[in-house]
């Protein structure tokens, strides 16, 4: 992947395939983490149906769920809050993502 450098390694959690809100066809979106040796990161990305990268947009937060939900990519996500140590995020959130041209877009 393009995404790592050479001591990064990524873990794919979810992989869904439908119609993104402003794309005409099927597309697939894989929900990764980045792991590096002392952190980690959430990231999308979204592929046509010839496994072409469109778009890859990183997610704050940790990743509890991701669906794809009239043309919405919907993200239940946790966020760090004010007292919470770095690995115990409890703050519940939302990202929500769709296609506008060739790129991932969030949605407020």
């Amino acid at each position: 992947m393009g995404h790592l450098n050479e001591e990064e390694q990524y873990e794919i959690n979810t992989v869904l395939t439908g119609r993104v809100n402003g794309y005409e066809t099927d597309l697939t979106v894989v929900q990764w983490a980045l792991l590096g040796p002392t952190y980690w990161r959430n990231y999308v990305s979204v592929f046509t149906y010839q496994k072409v990268e469109l778009d890859t947009k990183g997610v704050p937060g940790l990743v509890d769920n991701i669906q794809l939900k009239n043309g919405i990519i919907s993200l239940n996500v946790k966020l760090k809050g004010p007292d919470d140590p770095r690995c115990c995020p409890s703050v519940i959130g939302e990202s929500r993502f769709h296609i506008v041209g060739n790129e991932l877009v969030a949605l407020p």
